[in-house]
């Protein structure tokens, strides 16, 4: 038991004099900011946000590791450090992209799938416009039909021989 404490005051003091470290504290707070602002940013204009938040974290860190120690170096070689960090942001920004796709790719939204979405949005409308085409025809039908009507054939001799019969007074005789 009392390695294991003297193992963890040892861990205690390297872990204080790594964290106490310059660089490693500005990488820290880079890490915060990125990710802050990954996860923070979108949801406040009502969007989800593009990666997770563990993805952001570790995004964050990633670019802060690279970009450190290159504005670290152009500090030391006498640069402004707002044109240093700068730097290493610019430097940072693709190789990040490239490690962390590399690494754990996540979906991305390409040209072609926003253009196959706004053909499926077009045939959906197209589609739409026709069948409320389609309607309005046939609500003109609905509304100009009328029932078939019920069509008498008479003879026109028919009515000659019934006039006849009521002048004369006879009676035609059935059966």
């Amino acid at each position: 038991m009392a390695a294991l404490g003297d193992a963890t005051r040892m861990a205690g003091t390297a872990m204080k004099e790594f964290f106490s470290r310059p660089s490693v504290r500005s990488a820290l707070g880079k890490t915060v900011v990125t990710a802050g602002a990954e996860q923070l940013l979108p949801r406040a204009l009502g969007q989800q946000p593009v990666r997770s938040a563990m993805g952001s974290i570790a995004r964050g860190g990633l670019e802060a590791a690279i970009s450190t120690p290159v504005e670290m170096g152009l500090k030391a070689a006498g640069v402004n450090p707002l044109i240093a960090g700068l730097g290493g942001s610019l430097v940072a920004a693709p190789l990040t992209q490239m490690v962390s796709q590399a690494i754990a790719p996540e979906p991305q939204h390409s040209f072609r799938s926003e253009y196959d979405q706004l053909v499926q949005l077009q045939k959906m409308q197209a589609a739409s416009e026709q069948q409320r085409y389609n309607n309005e025809i046939n609500l003109a039908l609905a509304k100009n039909y009328s029932a078939p009507t019920q069509i008498v054939h008479k003879n026109p001799s028919a009515d000659l021989q019934t006039m006849y019969n009521l002048v004369s007074g006879t009676v035609p005789q059935y059966g």
